[in-house]
């Protein structure tokens, strides 16, 4: 009896666990690509009373990704997670989002170096990356921005 239980116990985790990693996988889907529409849109360049506002959203987007990402990596471990941030690079995209100055429990060093090869291979960035960073990127400005030393 004790033996079903735990059985199926272990069954509706792993399906609770699944759910949740497809729940996070949608939430960073969702945020990389609005930030990317948003980083490519005429909108995002508008200098007017709003635009302190608009780019906070974005940040806040950027941080809702990342946060979702941390909790990607830990329901299917890091090298998921990490093909799960270059498939939506490859179709998106580069963004500011990647090299996002955040705590380094969210990314951590592995993945700034994943984040510095997706920048440097240059794929479709969007307008304001290459504002901020030139193309291709300039990597010594990314780890200034990262470290918060540049806004």
């Amino acid at each position: 009896m004790k033996m079903i239980f735990l059985t199926l116990l272990i069954a509706v985790q792993g399906c609770t666990s699944t759910n949740e990693s497809k729940a996070q996988l949608s939430i960073m889907r969702s945020c990389y690509e609005s930030i990317v529409s948003f980083e490519n849109s005429d909108f995002c360049f508008i200098q007017d009373e709003h635009a302190h506002l608009r780019q906070l959203t974005n940040k806040n987007k950027s941080l809702d990704f990342w946060t979702a990402f941390a909790n990607y990596r830990l329901e299917v471990g890091a090298r998921k997670a990490n093909m799960a941030i270059k498939d939506l690079v490859k179709q998106f995209g580069s963004s500011t989002a990647l090299f996002l100055p955040i705590n380094s429990d969210l990314r951590g060093s592995k993945v700034d170096e994943l984040v510095n090869s997706l920048l440097l291979a240059d794929i479709n960035p969007t307008k304001r990356l290459t504002e901020r960073v030139g193309q291709p990127c300039d990597l010594v400005v990314v780890d200034k921005i990262r470290s918060g030393l540049l806004p």
